[in-house]
């Protein structure tokens, strides 16, 4: 039903979707949310983004959060309200390769072990910004770009 709808209609992962559909709406209700509020167009809308690249599927939990308690709000309105507009590959490039600057030293003496903990820096910094793989990808090559150098 619902679940094939999103699947065929978004084209993604279906192994998200059901887990969203499930466990985080359970999760949410938990905490209090009204989950009932939730109907098909915000999920649709919301994997929609998804599929688009606009949103991370870390960001999901927090904007079904804000359309359970304000249903009537548009997704869009939402996302500018929690900040979690995806960010463009060049302003995300530009991150990745300025945090790697400032850590010049730490990736000379560690080289690829470096990786690790500039993932943690720049993850904190995009908060649901900018997919996990994404970062690590653009990371590896920063790091390996200094390196050459």
């Amino acid at each position: 039903a619902l679940f094939e709808e999103i699947v065929k209609k978004c084209r993604v992962d279906p192994t998200l979707v059901a887990s969203t559909l499930e466990e985080t709406r359970v999760s949410l209700r938990r905490e209090g949310v009204p989950v009932e509020n939730l109907n098909k167009k915000h999920l649709e809308c919301t994997f929609k983004l998804l599929s688009l690249r606009k949103i991370t599927k870390e960001s999901i939990p927090q904007i079904l959060s804000s359309l359970a308690r304000k249903p009537r709000e548009k997704v869009e309105k939402i996302l500018d309200e929690l900040g979690l507009k995806a960010m463009s590959m060049r302003e995300l490039e530009g991150l990745v390769s300025g945090i790697v600057d400032n850590n010049i030293e730490m990736v000379r003496e560690q080289g690829e072990k470096s990786h690790k903990k500039l993932m943690g820096v720049v993850m904190k910094e995009v908060r649901g910004k900018a997919d996990g793989q994404l970062v690590s990808k653009l990371l590896q090559k920063e790091i390996k770009r200094l390196l050459r150098k």
